[in-house]
């Protein structure tokens, strides 16, 4: 046994004059009295259980002492074990899936009775840290020895709507290798646990929760389909832990009218299921929900928010000499559904051919003369063999460079704020783009008549992604994101502020063009003098909607749970000196 404060054993001493009480007489008063005979029965009875009274002294003065080193053991704080221990990192699983309720709790509420069972067991013997883990590592305590101080850390532990990101502990990986005096236990349900982490021999796993029936959501997406006049694609995937074929209803409401928009019923198989899709003509835009209507072990995995935006299609105009070709290719993405719309006037966009033209937003094909957009402009590349210096910028998305010749290509350098999207062997620029104050533009370094390039598939692809990437809509919120993740911010990349609307109604503000990592489930809104947005989050995860890993047993080291030693030695004296308590009134009472 080992004694994390042995000085208390200096207590022991203070037994002496316990001791020396009991068996300290004090003479009595000597009194005169005419009446000897009143006394002389109670001489008697006094001399014949002295004997007694003097064994029930002694188990009184035994109880005493039991009691007394009891609580000097308890002060010592005694361990059974000699092995040095390692800092102790308690990490508790607040994902999504831990809402799960196994009877009347839910499982992140046993996660915390499991870390205060540890936390008091360990009792100040080691260092621990508390820290809570979703899509993200949160910092709840430093390495402390106080118990209580852990124990309302980890009462202040609420759980999220976010999904366990494997990633997020790489953050305590490098808390880790600051030392190797760390030992992290994982307490968890399971679900989203990474095959890496079971593994990893200094990461402890203590799993929560049973095998539960659930049935969820987990991917989904509602959108206008191009090229099928005002009609919207509804898309869903369902995983289901049950055994057997279960039936549930799909509702799917326009939540702006609160009007059930279709009921459609679902025969679900165990396991994941495939993908399906409906149709619907005519949606209305704005908010949307689809619900599974099933009463199962967990709750937020059954709805998924939607928006279904206002289609503003991006206006261009031409400027060229033979302006057929392009003005095809803005009729190949427009129409009803369509995002781009051919204009005269009060364009958001030029598409110009060897024109120097002075506009918002511009996209330039085949440099020619003096301009602002390059300079140098020399003579023309024999051959080109292009290649990629930024990989999947929204203008170059889709495309197969390897089959585009360039041809009339010319030698030229780019303005010194271009951001060089392909480039040929010299490093001579073939696509760029350029910001100049509130004016942008995509050069597109080649002559799209040379080698026919009007009519490859390519050509309508890079005029619409440069139209969209101009008028600042390559950023277009998806109908809805999964919870932890980032968003992109729309608009034409100012430095305006915008004010964001969570779900919870709390009003933030940013600067920045990404936002994230998305918290709540819900709706966002959003606006600045650009304009106003709205998107959705839900969690869309597949491994909480299935509620634990099929990776893992459980592994745990050994390490103790429940009261600490020198709690029940405080018990235990409380008991004897009650014990005593009794005895002496019993012996007042005589």
């Amino acid at each position: 046994m080992n004694f994390l404060a042995p000085i208390f054993f200096w207590s022991f001493l203070a037994l002496i004059p316990l001791v020396g009480i009991y068996f300290l007489k004090v003479k009595p008063t000597r009194k005169k009295t005419t009446a000897l005979f009143l006394w002389q029965k109670i001489f008697f009875e006094k001399q014949t259980n002295s004997l007694f009274q003097r064994l029930r002294n002694l188990w009184s003065l035994l109880l005493m002492v039991v009691a007394f080193s009891l609580a000097i053991f308890a002060l010592t704080r005694p361990e059974f074990s000699f092995v040095e221990k390692k800092d102790l990192i308690i990490l508790i699983d607040e994902s999504a899936s831990m809402s799960t309720l196994e009877g009347t709790y839910s499982r992140l509420e046993l996660a915390k009775r499991e870390a205060k069972k540890i936390v008091r067991a360990v009792d100040g013997s080691q260092k621990i840290g508390i820290f809570s883990i979703a899509s993200e590592i949160k910092h709840r305590t430093y390495l402390t020895y106080h118990t209580r101080e852990l124990v309302e850390a980890i009462d202040l532990i609420e759980g999220t709507d976010m999904p366990l990101v494997a990633k997020s502990l790489d953050s305590l990986f490098q808390l880790k290798g600051v030392s190797e005096d760390y030992q992290v236990l994982l307490i968890s349900d399971g679900a989203s646990i990474n095959e890496a982490w079971v593994k990893d021999e200094n990461i402890s796993l203590v799993l929560i929760g049973e095998s539960q029936q659930n049935i969820g959501l987990i991917a989904a997406d509602f959108r206008s389909v191009p090229g099928l006049g005002r009609r919207a694609g509804f898309y869903f995937q369902i995983a289901s832990t049950y055994q057997e074929k279960t039936s549930v209803d799909l509702e799917l409401k326009h939540e702006d009218t609160d009007v059930l928009i279709k009921i459609i019923p679902l025969e679900i198989r165990p396991g994941i299921n495939e993908p399906e899709v409906y149709f619907l003509d005519n949606p209305a835009t704005g908010k949307w929900s689809a619900r599974l209507r099933v009463d199962d072990a967990f709750q937020k995995d059954d709805l998924v928010h939607f928006v279904l935006p206002e289609l503003e299609p991006v206006k261009i105009s031409v400027q060229a000499e033979d302006p057929y070709f392009y003005k095809h290719s803005v009729f190949a993405f427009s129409g009803e559904s369509g995002l781009l719309e051919l204009v005269n006037g009060g364009e958001d966009l030029v598409v110009s051919h060897r024109r120097s033209v002075d506009a918002e937003a511009v996209l330039f094909f085949e440099p020619l003369g003096e301009s602002a957009w390059w300079h140098s402009l020399g003579k023309e590349i024999d051959s080109v063999s292009p290649r990629v210096v930024i990989k999947d910028h929204p203008v170059i998305e889709h495309l197969e460079l390897t089959q585009m010749t360039f041809l009339g290509a010319r030698e030229l350098n780019a303005p010194d704020e271009a951001i060089v999207l392909v480039e040929n062997e010299d490093a001579i620029p073939l696509i760029y783009e350029v910001r100049k104050g509130n004016q942008r533009a995509v050069v597109v370094n080649m002559d799209p008549s040379g080698t026919d390039f009007y009519f490859s598939a390519w050509f309508p692809i890079l005029v619409y992604n440069s139209a969209l990437f101009l008028a600042g809509r390559e950023q277009d919120f998806k109908a809805t994101y999964p919870t932890g993740t980032f968003v992109d911010l729309p608009g034409k990349e100012s430095q305006e502020e915008f004010l964001l609307q969570l779900p919870t109604g709390e009003q933030t503000s940013l600067v920045n063009r990404e936002y994230g990592p998305l918290k709540n489930l819900g709706y966002y809104s959003m606006k600045n003098d650009e304009g106003a947005w709205e998107f959705s989050s839900s969690l869309l995860s597949e491994e909480d909607s299935l509620l634990e890993s099929r990776l893992l047993a459980e592994r745990i080291d050994v390490i103790p749970r429940g009261r600490s030693i020198a709690y029940l030695l405080t018990i235990l004296a409380i008991i004897f000196l009650v014990a005593e308590s009794i005895l002496y009134d019993r012996r007042l009472v005589g």
